[in-house]
Parts: structure tokens; C-alpha cells; sequence
């Protein structure tokens, strides 16, 4: 089953404008539930892999923008 990008909202007039733009019909009750159910499931799944920081860290030199210069 194909889902929007995750972070869409997860409401029921949402995942029926994605739908009917996605699939060109009217959704049924049934395949709202099972994309918001798969939506809700997949949101709730933490990554296998924690985010990697950057070694480098903020740039501080001159070129850098002025709210992450110190």
C-alpha cells in the first residue's frame, strides 16, 4: 500500500485529499482507516538507525550565517 510522505497529517479529510489526488476516486471508509491505521503505525516505528551528527559541527567561521556564528 502506497502512504503520503511521512510527517502528512493524519486526519481523516487529509488522507482523503491525498487519496482522491493520488488515486483519482473517491476513497471508500475502509481504505481511510487502513491508510491512516498504516500512516499511525509507521509514524510510531522509531528509525533502525539513530541520526548521524555532524564531526564538524556548526560552522563558525566568517562566511557562516550570522545566527550560527559565536
Amino acid at each position: 500500500m502506497e502512504l503520503p510522505v511521512a510527517g502528512y497529517p493524519i486526519s481523516e479529510e487529509s488522507v482523503m485529499n491525498w487519496f482522491q489526488a493520488q488515486y483519482h476516486r473517491m476513497p471508500t471508509e475502509a481504505e481511510v482507516g487502513a491508510v491512516m491505521d498504516a500512516m499511525a503505525r509507521r509514524d510510531a516505528t522509531p528509525p533502525l538507525q539513530p541520526p548521524v551528527a555532524d564531526p564538524e559541527g556548526f560552522e563558525t567561521g566568517p562566511s557562516a550565517p550570522p545566527a550560527t556564528r559565536r
